[in-house]
């Protein structure tokens, strides 16, 4: 699978722990303060794998702190459903900065790569507005059940995409 540029694969079974730190300490930016820290620090424990886009920050003329020296723009994990009817993975968390406009190339790669794999199914719970749902259901997720949430104005939205 070629991937655009400053794009990676990567696996949990790899145990790429720079990954995953990078994933902490900039998952909550990334993903604009609308999940929690403590969200992704769960979700980084149990996925099969996922995708990311970061660069890395010039450091000249700077001086050496403990800081990280990469920027994540954006990510997504995802989870093998183990279904023995079905192949199926589940997104379980797609992430992207403001103006990065990674969501819909994160969500293609995810798609090309459970392809590659013969998988059946992808499987999201999408949390937000109606202009979240209509975006999933642009990439050709269906929804197939909600539930409110509660103390909130929004839904979280069960929805699938056969392959």
């Amino acid at each position: 699978m070629e991937l655009p540029k400053n794009f990676e694969y990567f696996e949990k079974t790899s145990l790429n722990k720079t990954i995953e730190n990078l994933i902490k300490e900039q998952g909550d930016n990334v993903c604009q303060q609308k999940i929690g820290v403590d969200y992704i620090k769960n979700q980084l424990t149990d996925y099969s794998f996922g995708f990311i886009r970061y660069t890395t920050k010039a450091l000249v003329g700077q001086r050496r702190t403990r800081q990280t020296e990469h920027h994540l723009y954006s990510f997504v994990l995802c989870k093998h459903v183990p279904d023995p009817l079905v192949k199926e993975y589940n997104i379980i968390l797609v992430c992207s900065r403001a103006n990065s406009k990674d969501g819909k190339l994160l969500m293609q790669l995810v798609e090309q790569k459970a392809r590659e794999l013969h998988y059946q199914r992808l499987s999201l719970i999408a949390v937000g507005d109606q202009r979240l749902l209509h975006w999933y259901e642009s990439l050709g997720y269906v929804s197939i059940d909600y539930k409110p949430i509660q103390d909130s104005n929004n839904n979280a939205y069960y929805m699938r995409k056969n392959l």
